[in-house]
């Protein structure tokens, strides 16, 4: 009883291990197929003094991004991230009234989105205070 016990658990451990390499080989696999593209990315940011990080935009899931990049090559890559301009992106937003609800206090988190699936590495904090008077609304913005 105890010999088929044995042959038992052994048996499970070898499927366990080889079920265990091959899913650790398809996991390397993708993070492997952005690594040019990353590394391109990496010699782009020295040259262009810039901060872009490959990461999944808007409703873009990662396998998405993967797909994406690799269709390119990485001369259509580098092309894409030269020709790529930014534009800020709220995450979210918190707001406060003052108690005679003339002001309100307002605090944007920020991302500086460039392009689909390529943002900057940083985040900003944009602070932004609306005060109503005599019919008109002014804006002081502090970053």
């Amino acid at each position: 009883m105890f010999k088929k016990f044995k042959s038992i658990v052994a048996l499970f451990m070898a499927v366990v291990l080889i079920l265990g390499q091959n899913s650790y080989a398809f996991a390397r696999a993708e993070v492997n197929a952005l690594a040019p593209y990353q590394e391109k990315l990496i010699f782009l940011n020295n040259e262009l003094d810039t901060d872009y990080v490959l990461s999944p935009t808007e409703d873009t899931t990662y396998d998405e991004m993967v797909t994406f990049y690799t269709n390119m090559s990485i001369n259509e890559f580098e092309k894409y991230v030269r020709d790529a301009y930014a534009a800020y992106k709220a995450e979210r937003w918190t707001s406060s009234f003052s108690d005679d609800k003339k002001t309100v206090d307002m605090s944007y988190r920020c991302v500086k989105c460039v392009s689909q699936n390529l943002i900057y590495a940083t985040k900003y904090t944009v602070n932004m205070t609306f005060k109503a008077g005599a019919g008109d609304i002014h804006a002081i913005i502090t970053v």
